[in-house]
């Protein structure tokens, strides 16, 4: 709480000085800083197209490229024709449908999830993460 607190009394006071700032930073020199960091995602974006940096031997599979397409297209449309909310969340809604299809793909597995490395819970541990109406963390479960 005095974290959450002591970070709104910090922006409200950067934000006394936004418009000074942006004589600082025009926007010739806030695009390129863009750009250049949109330029150095390009080889990570190739990457997760093709299957990302676990797929192994199925990278560049056929399957994995028409998840992503799909992915794509969805993420396009939404930012495309979509309104202005959906045109903010339109990596959101393009990455869970695309997260749906790749459930009965098998490409999804579930084993973290079903037991976390380093748990010292032995059980069932979804019940434990959901247990008596509120959320625990399994990195936090005792000992």
């Amino acid at each position: 709480m005095a974290i959450s607190a002591a970070n709104a009394r910090s922006m409200a006071l950067v934000s006394r000085f936004l418009k000074q700032a942006r004589r600082i930073f025009p926007p010739i020199v806030t695009g390129l800083t863009a750009m250049l960091i949109g330029t150095r995602l390009i080889k990570a974006g190739i990457r997760n197209f093709g299957g990302g940096a676990a797929a192994g031997e199925t990278f560049g599979s056929p399957q994995n490229l028409r998840l992503c397409s799909f992915v794509l297209t969805i993420t396009i449309l939404c930012n495309r024709f979509g309104t202005e909310l959906l045109r903010i969340e339109s990596v959101v809604v393009g990455l869970v449908p695309g997260y749906l299809v790749s459930i009965p793909l098998g490409q999804v597995d579930f084993a973290a999830v079903a037991r976390p490395a380093g748990s010292p819970y032995q059980g069932p541990s979804i019940s434990v993460w959901i247990s008596a109406g509120r959320f625990c963390s399994p990195g936090f479960l005792p000992t």
